[in-house]
């Protein structure tokens, strides 16, 4: 959770003894703002969350000796040639932990877009999967905020999201590059 007043990030356990509760490295992660998300990967926490300062998005994950790392989120490129890059990148977010890494569905307030980024073996990718075609730039409105992400069974992502434009729940289920978007609720 993130602590009112500081704005620092915390995570709590459970132990024999009770809950027990520690403060992620201040000056390693900074004040962070919400939202936050939270996987488990390899038995040890993943949190996703914003830096209060810069509004950067950052995945931050402790390994099996107790050390925090911090990473940040790539931006994407602008869904169109010689557009500025997003700046209101991750205002909502959803995640979710891999056998190899993290994936997070990411609204892109700039540009109205839901964007899919994908840790794996410590690379990013991005792409994005909704709001605009990403082979022909055509815009398809405002979509992804809010999102909610999971893994399914065979392995593939299943993102669901709000399309504000269409007055649409949407939902994918993405392998690769390969999108398969159906309406839900229209």
């Amino acid at each position: 959770w993130i602590r009112p007043g500081d704005h620092a990030a915390l995570v709590a356990h459970r132990t024999a003894g009770g809950w027990q509760t520690e403060q992620l490295d201040a000056a390693q992660l900074g004040a962070v703002a919400p939202p936050l998300a939270l996987a488990v990967a390899g038995g040890q926490p993943v949190l996703a969350v914003r830096r209060l300062t810069s509004g950067s998005l950052v995945v931050a994950e402790r390994n099996s000796d107790g050390a925090w790392t911090v990473d940040p989120v790539p931006v994407p490129p602008a869904p169109r040639k010689g557009e500025p890059p997003p700046s209101e990148f991750g205002r909502s977010f959803a995640m979710v932990a891999l056998s190899t890494g993290v994936a997070l569905s990411v609204y892109d307030g700039t540009y109205g877009d839901l964007v899919l980024a994908v840790r794996s073996g410590g690379a990013w990718g991005t792409q994005r999967i909704a709001g605009v075609d990403a082979v022909t730039g055509a815009e398809h409105g405002d979509a992804g905020d809010p999102s909610a992400l999971a893994l399914a069974a065979d392995g593939a992502l299943v993102a669901a999201w709000r399309d504000a434009s269409r007055g649409e729940v949407r939902m994918a289920r993405i392998a690769g590059a390969h999108v398969q978007a159906q309406v839900v609720v229209a």
